[in-house]
């Protein structure tokens, strides 16, 4: 019995330590792609690449509903929701795509090729999702990451020059191996927790969210990119790419993990949440000193950018940012997997307002500024709105556990 438990610890940590190396991998060739589109690429294609990255990942990861929170209270919904997911994902695609082509002006093939992406975006998250509610930490992570590494490969050869294409080609690639991994796959009979309308309610609520999480990750370079400011989404996008990599990639990795933990081990209480915000919040501002640290030094010695050159402004608001999504990790995961659907519900039409709030003030800024002054004021906008859903979040979670405190 002792050596069984010991031979399950043993491989629930090779599973997690596997999982951070593609993690970690998946990362940084992200990030070596992103620098090498900044320093090769001229500023209409760095736009262009940043707006393609953004409008996929966004908007595949909406396709999704909200089940990628729900699978992991529920993961029979996994295979009972399949087709669903298919059919939402199509239309919200196809009509993603058509949009976009009527606003940019795009050709008929790009808007057929942002459509096949976008569907492939969200099929990729839907197995990372049902990997990670099955506790397939290393299979859930290669398909969040591995085609990143993909992408990277790809762009490095040359083979390629528009960067929708690029994507696509990632995605069909990446979309095959995940299928031939079956990460997603329930290997054992688990009863049913939730039915259909209570699933697709929950679902609703983490979608709501999702949808301000998502603009608040990507938005900026999305709306910027919508409005046509090629200059200001390539300066923002430079000094996003060299000064928070190190730091969100790390605090994303922890919310990654946690959330399933929690779930397994359901002995999280109050002391114990507030002792995991503390901590975070410490962690969070090490660990972004460090990613701006190299930023800078990257900026000095690879770029050879004056120290005096650097938008220290910019560089100040990014070092905010990170400092506070590094602490939201820990009302995220907690509302995740224990928020109930009343809190969800009232938590989302607060961040929409922050959201709504957040989308007026960067078209305002965009209205005034058109240079790249404007990519500061942004950025610093973009951290008010993560501070908004900071406390937001935090306040819910601290009712949640009211609730089962009191329960």
């Amino acid at each position: 019995m002792i050596e069984k438990l010991k031979s399950k610890l043993s491989k629930g940590r090779l599973d997690v330590a596997f999982s951070f190396l593609i993690y970690s991998i998946g990362l940084l060739s992200i990030l070596v792609a992103d620098l090498y589109v900044t320093n090769h690429f001229e500023t209409d294609r760095i736009a262009d690449w940043a707006f393609t990255k953004s409008t996929v990942v966004l908007i595949g990861t909406i396709c999704l509903l909200g089940y990628d929170q729900v699978f992991v209270r529920d993961v029979t919904l996994i295979k009972r929701v399949f087709k669903t997911f298919v059919l939402q994902s199509l239309v919200i695609s196809s009509l993603s795509a058509i949009i976009i082509c009527s606003i940019k002006g795009i050709s008929i093939s790009e808007t057929m090729m942002i459509f096949v992406a976008i569907f492939l975006m969200a099929v990729i998250t839907y197995f990372a999702a049902a990997s990670r509610a099955n506790f397939n930490l290393w299979k859930s992570q290669f398909s969040t990451n591995f085609w990143k590494i993909i992408l990277l490969v790809i762009l490095l050869s040359n083979i390629i020059s528009s960067a929708i294409l690029n994507f696509l080609v990632t995605l069909i690639i990446a979309v095959f191996l995940s299928c031939f991994l079956k990460g997603f796959k329930t290997k054992e009979e688990i009863k049913e927790i939730l039915d259909d309308k209570s699933a697709r309610s929950i679902g609703i609520s983490f979608l709501l969210t999702n949808i301000t999480l998502i603009f608040a990750v990507y938005g900026e370079q999305f709306l910027v990119n919508i409005y046509g400011s090629e200059e200001i989404s390539a300066h923002l996008f430079t000094y996003f790419s060299i000064f928070t990599p190190i730091a969100l990639s790390v605090n994303g990795f922890l919310g990654f993990y946690l959330g399933p933990k929690l779930r397994r081990n359901n002995n999280i209480s109050l002391s114990k949440y507030m002792n995991m915000f503390w901590y975070n919040l410490i962690y969070s501002v090490v660990i972004t000193l460090i990613s701006i640290v190299c930023g800078i030094l990257y900026m000095m010695l690879v770029l050879e950018v004056p120290f005096e050159a650097i938008d220290r402004a910019l560089v100040l608001s990014l070092t905010l940012m990170c400092i506070v999504r590094g602490v939201y990790i820990s009302t995220s995961v907690v509302l995740g997997v224990y928020g109930n659907k009343s809190f969800l519900r009232k938590m989302a039409n607060m961040t929409w307002v922050a959201t709504i709030i957040y989308i007026v003030i960067v078209f305002g800024i965009l209205f005034y500024y058109h240079t790249v002054q404007a990519a500061i004021y942004i950025a610093f906008a973009s951290t008010a709105n993560w501070l908004a859903r900071l406390i937001i979040s935090h306040s819910y979670s601290l009712r949640t556990f009211k609730i089962i405190n009191n329960g």
